[in-house]
């Protein structure tokens, strides 16, 4: 009981620091944890945390099920699996082979490279609560909660590797029905839920904690890992509305279990040891030379993110995951790895996450956007210069043109349809079948070296973003509304209301520019 009296202490000093420093509370508590355990004599005894541990991953693992709705990646899931398997795969990779060549063993190397290769979703979730509406939002958010199904099914079913061919069949088998019942129950109570309504919050809470543990009991009963039943408690319980009125219900509670959960984790573990600061370091910078600009490059191509969004999600992706953590626990428990493999995990994982929300911030994704946009000058000296740049030609961009191309202004037409920008080409015109909204293919067509830019993309996001990458280059921006005119006035842009007043008004002001 004592043991349990300091874990709580401990958490409650920790989370305090972490939210007066406005940092990711995670390291703060898993140092924590690793303090106690020099500062007590005989460090902490585990079978008093034991049970801790238990219920706090329950929880842990209940809430990241319940984060998990499907409506929040509608329309995003082709992109999310294409940055969260990538990114695992490529990271994992890397940092296996790293492993191997530092010269740990076949296991070990896994279980580094599937810590590498995923993110924390505690941070990014404390990350995009501070930032408002951005961007790269829900990409990240999907990425990450893509990352811990993928985890959660590792842990469930690691103490099946080597049992035989006809076992682990059968546990597929049982997680996939358990997997099922989920998702069946994920659309049928929110229906039951509006028919018999709960008023009462102590009820509601006392219900969702019944759900939570009858499900996990349920799940260990069948011979599997009580985690994956956790998990499954909280994805059923996700459907809108009411997996917001039972996060609500149980937020306090999942904090303070969460925030013991990581003290006694950092108990289990050993961080004073060279050799695991060595490794740990060493795998720490592969983390961050290779994710970052992977990351970016597949937000930026797959999710149609603009470059400053892309470059912050690969920052913010930048860090390992707590289920990580939790799948190396494991390991050294079923006898996979050793404790140093486990220690070097949280040590990468605790400067991970500290690092992470120190970079990913607008100074620094505009700074390396900065960086990005040199380097592409370098490598492209072809791109055009003091041309007329026309974004989307619709059914105005043969009136455009043609007064640019009397003046004799070289001219440049980015368009989707391959139709148009064959056309173009045949007229003579320099044109570039991609999306105007994309910032690679505005540098291609050298969106900061125009004369001037006509855009007449579709949506005013779209014109704000060419705004901002043509760095004080006249943007003659399309619009619907006059709000959406106010906004591009503000911005620096040049409005023209109204689709068919386009190329009259485009005409006068060209005019009024080659006179002066």
């Amino acid at each position: 009981m004592t043991a349990l009296a300091i874990v709580f202490a401990a958490a409650a000093l920790a989370f305090a620091i972490a939210q007066a420093l406005r940092v990711p509370t995670i390291p703060f508590l898993l140092l924590g944890g690793v303090a106690l355990n020099l500062l007590a004599p005989a460090g902490v005894p585990q079978s008093d945390v034991g049970p801790l541990l238990e219920v706090g991953l329950s929880f842990l693992v209940f809430f990241a099920g319940l984060s998990l709705t499907p409506s929040r990646l509608k329309g995003l899931m082709r992109p999310v699996l294409w940055v969260a398997v990538c990114q695992f795969l490529a990271v994992g990779a890397l940092g296996a082979l790293l492993a191997l060549w530092m010269g740990f063993g076949g296991k070990a190397a896994l279980y580094l490279g599937a810590g590498l290769g995923t993110s924390s979703t505690l941070v990014v979730v404390r990350h995009l609560q501070r930032s408002g509406p951005v961007d790269h939002k829900r990409l990240a958010l999907g990425v990450v909660l893509a990352q811990d199904l993928a985890l959660v099914v590792l842990i469930a079913l690691i103490g099946e590797f080597g049992a035989g061919a006809a076992n682990s069949f059968a546990s597929v088998v049982k997680l996939a029905a358990f997997a099922a019942g989920a998702i069946f129950l994920q659309r049928m109570l929110p229906r039951l839920a509006a028919r018999f309504p709960l008023v009462d919050e102590e009820l509601l809470l006392l219900g969702a904690l019944a759900f939570l543990f009858a499900f996990a009991g349920a799940v260990a009963t069948a011979g599997l890992n009580h985690v994956a039943g956790a998990f499954c408690a909280g994805f059923a319980l996700s459907g809108f509305p009411l997996g917001g009125v039972v996060r609500s219900a149980l937020d306090s509670l999942n904090t303070f279990f969460a925030a013991a959960f990581f003290v006694a984790l950092g108990t289990a573990v050993d961080l004073a040891d060279s050799a695991v600061i060595g490794a740990g370091l060493a795998f720490t910078a592969l983390l961050f030379l290779v994710t970052p600009p992977l990351v970016a490059f597949l937000a930026e191509r797959k999710g149609r993110l603009n470059s400053r969004a892309a470059i912050t999600t690969g920052l913010l992706l930048c860090q390992t995951s707590e289920f990580s953590l939790i799948l190396a626990i494991y390991g050294e428990t079923l006898g996979h790895i050793p404790h140093q493999v486990v220690a070097i995990i949280t040590f990468i994982g605790v400067v991970s996450m500290s690092l992470s929300a120190l970079f990913a911030t607008p100074s620094a994704s505009f700074a390396l956007l900065r960086f990005r946009r040199i380097l592409r000058k370098r490598r492209l000296p072809d791109t055009p210069r003091d041309h007329a740049l026309v974004l989307g030609h619709g059914a105005n961009g043969a009136f455009v043109l043609r007064p640019i191309r009397k003046a004799g202004i070289p001219a440049v037409v980015v368009d989707q349809d391959s139709a148009v920008v064959r056309t173009l080409r045949e007229q003579g015109v320099d044109a570039i079948q991609g999306d105007a909204g994309v910032d690679s293919v505005l540098e291609r067509a050298g969106v900061a070296d125009a004369r001037f830019i006509v855009s007449n993309l579709p949506a005013v996001e779209d014109h704000l973003r060419v705004i901002e990458c043509a760095r004080g280059v006249p943007v003659i921006a399309r619009v619907f509304e006059q709000s959406d005119a106010e906004t591009i006035e503000r911005a620096g842009g040049i409005p023209v209301i109204n689709a068919l007043a386009t190329a009259d008004a485009f005409l006068l002001w060209f005019d009024i520019a080659v006179a002066d």
